[in-house]
């Protein structure tokens, strides 16, 4: 396996700036700032989820906000959970500000198809079956089952919670995140929900109706799958 060089940003302002993906495929946006031979933790929070449209979580591990140049790559493996053999400057988005930077490096990430696979039943409407259920593991890798169906001209959530726990207080949770109930009954209106209230990443959905999967199994139909 080659081993892989942290790649620092740099700014107009002078700062340095990446976009790390851990051993726990948790993405991560660090800005430095440097000092003599000292780096400061100008700004460290997750970018792999979204609540409200805005960032809001950070690693409980860094607590680290100034150490020695020399130590970063120690900081990162010991506090962000990601090892890196060296070290590259590079100037080619110095212009860009933090949220075009972060939705580039987004971007590039972003290879492929990652399809949701549905078990649906019933008529179709817009190509998507009347009633729909899955199974699939999400970017933190917790496991979500999740039903939707067609009523009255829309889309309702009938059930969304995970179940790789085992909760004292209540025999179900559901994801924090999700807000949504009625939607448009369209792929990409689903694809909108998921992605951006249940923290995955799908590309494009699959149904199906042949009954050659079963929905009463609990290993997760697809996603970011151990």
């Amino acid at each position: 396996m080659k081993r892989q060089k942290l790649r620092l940003y740099k700014t107009i302002g002078g700062a340095l700036r990446c976009v790390i993906k851990n051993n726990h495929s948790r993405v991560i946006y660090l800005e430095l700032s440097q000092e003599d031979k000292i780096f400061i933790v100008n700004d460290c929070f997750y970018i792999d989820r979204k609540h409200q449209d805005k960032y809001y979580a950070v690693p409980q591990k860094l607590t680290t906000k100034a150490f020695l140049c020399d130590k970063l790559l120690n900081v990162i493996e010991t506090k962000l959970d990601k090892k890196y053999y060296g070290i590259e400057i590079d100037y080619s988005t110095a212009n860009h500000s933090t949220n075009e930077f972060i939705e580039e490096k987004l971007k590039e990430m972003k290879r492929g198809y990652k399809f949701l696979i549905f078990i649906g039943e019933g008529e179709l409407t817009n190509g998507i079956p009347a009633v729909i259920r899955t199974r699939f593991k999400n970017r933190i890798h917790r496991s979500i089952y999740l039903e939707m169906q067609y009523r009255n001209g829309r889309g309702v959530i009938t059930d969304c919670h995970y179940y790789d726990r085992i909760y004292k207080e209540k025999k179900q949770v559901i994801p924090e995140t999700l807000s949504t109930v009625y939607f448009m009954y369209t792929r990409q209106a689903i694809l909108n929900i998921i992605n951006s209230e249940v923290n995955a990443s799908f590309t494009d959905i699959i149904f199906v109706t042949d009954g050659s999967l079963s929905i009463d199994k609990k290993t997760p139909l697809c996603g970011y799958i151990i």
